[in-house]
C-alpha cells in the first residue's frame, strides 16, 4: 500500500506541477532573446545591459507557487480519494502529497532556473540543481523514512526540503557564472512587467495542454490500478519508476534541443530557423540511435530491476511480465522527447 501510495501522490503531484512547465520554456525564450539582442556569444562572457527575464520570471513563479502551494493542501484529500478507491492507499497518498505541498514555490523558481540556463546555453546550472536535489533527497530520506520513521509524511518531507536545496543551488550556479545578481532581486527588475505577464500566459495554455496530455494518462492508469489491488498498484509503481529513468535520459536530448533550438530562433533570421531544423533533426536521430541499445540492456535485466524497489514475488513477476512491452515504445520516447 505505501509503493502503492507514494506513486499515486507522485503523478498527481507531477500532474500538477506539469500545468507549469511554462516557467522553463517561456523563461528560455525570453533569455535566449535577451543575449542575442544583446550582440554576444550566449556561451561567452557574463550578460551585459539590462537583463531581467530571470528575476520577473521568479517573482512570477514565488506569486503562483504560493497559490499552488495552498491549493494543494487543502484540496489533496479530496484529489487521492477520488483518484484510489482504497481508503488506506488514498489516505497515506494525502499524507505524501500536503506534507510534500511546500515544495510548489521552490519547484516552480528551479523551472525559471532551468530554463535561464538553457537560454544561456549553460548545461551544468540544470545538471547542479538536479545532483543537489538527488543527493539531498537521498540524505533526508534515510534521515526521516528510516531514521525517524516518519512513513510517507516524511518522504514528502524529504521531497520538499530537497526541492529548495535543488533550487537554492540552481540560482547559486547562475550567480556564479555571472549570469545574475542575487542583490537585483531586490529592484525594479524584479518587477514582472505587462508585457513579461503575457509571454507567459501566451504559452501557458499550450503548455498546460501538452503536459496534460502526456500525464493525465499515467494519472487514469495509476487511479485504475488502485482497483486492482495493492499488488498491482505497487508493480504500477516500479513499472512507472523505471520508464521515468529512460525518459528522464531523453530529457537530456531535449534540454539540448531546446536550448539550442531557442537560440537559433532567437536571432529571428530565415538562417536561423533553418539551423534550428538541422538540429531538431541531427538530435533526433541520436537519440533514437540512443534508445535501442538502452532498450536491450533493460530487457536483459528485467528479472533484477524490480528488485531495486520491493522483494514481493507477486510485485516482481508482474513488472517482469510487463516491462517488454514498455520497452517496445522506447524509440517513441525517444523520438517525442528529442
Amino acid at each position: 500500500p505505501q509503493l502503492g501510495a507514494l506513486g499515486i501522490g507522485t503523478v498527481a503531484f507531477q500532474f500538477v506541477l506539469g500545468l507549469f512547465s511554462v516557467f522553463i520554456f517561456a523563461t528560455t525564450t525570453l533569455v535566449a532573446e535577451e543575449e542575442n539582442d544583446s550582440g554576444r556569444d550566449v556561451a561567452g562572457a557574463p550578460p551585459t545591459g539590462d537583463k531581467s527575464a530571470i528575476y520577473k520570471g521568479t517573482t512570477l513563479a514565488v506569486a503562483v507557487g504560493l497559490v499552488l502551494q495552498l491549493a494543494i493542501a487543502n484540496l489533496s484529500p479530496m484529489a487521492m480519494h477520488a483518484i484510489s478507491s482504497d481508503p488506506t492507499v488514498a489516505s497515506l497518498a494525502d499524507d505524501y502529497v500536503r506534507s510534500r505541498a511546500c515544495a510548489a514555490v521552490p519547484a516552480l523558481v528551479m523551472m525559471v532556473g532551468v530554463g535561464a540556463g538553457r537560454g544561456y546555453k549553460d548545461m551544468w546550472t540544470p545538471l547542479a540543481g538536479s545532483l543537489a536535489y538527488g543527493v539531498s533527497l537521498a540524505v533526508f530520506d534515510a534521515l526521516f523514512v528510516w531514521e525517524l520513521h516518519m512513513g510517507l509524511r516524511g518522504a514528502g518531507y524529504a521531497a520538499a526540503i530537497s526541492q529548495w536545496v535543488g533550487a537554492a543551488t540552481v540560482m547559486w550556479s547562475l550567480s556564479k557564472n555571472g549570469n545574475l545578481r542575487l542583490a537585483d532581486f531586490a529592484s525594479a527588475k524584479a518587477v514582472p512587467t505587462a508585457e513579461s505577464v503575457s509571454t507567459y500566459v501566451r504559452m501557458a495554455g499550450p503548455l498546460a495542454l501538452s503536459s496534460t496530455a502526456a500525464l493525465a494518462p499515467v494519472l487514469f492508469s495509476s487511479s485504475i490500478a488502485t482497483r486492482l489491488g495493492p499488488d498491482q498498484l505497487a508493480a504500477h509503481t516500479v513499472l512507472r519508476q523505471i520508464s521515468l529513468f529512460w525518459i528522464q535520459l531523453f530529457m537530456g536530448f531535449n534540454a539540448t534541443a531546446h536550448s539550442l533550438v531557442a537560440s537559433s530562433l532567437g536571432k529571428r533570421t530565415a538562417q536561423g530557423v533553418l539551423e534550428a531544423s538541422r538540429i531538431m533533426e541531427r538530435i533526433a536521430y541520436v537519440a533514437v540511435a540512443t534508445s535501442i541499445p538502452l532498450a536491450a540492456g533493460l530487457y536483459a535485466s528485467r528479472a533484477l530491476l524490480p528488485l531495486a524497489f520491493t522483494d514481493s514475488p507477486v510485485v516482481v513477476d508482474d513488472v517482469a511480465g510487463v516491462l517488454p512491452l514498455l520497452l517496445v515504445l522506447i524509440p517513441l520516447d525517444a523520438l517525442s522527447l528529442g
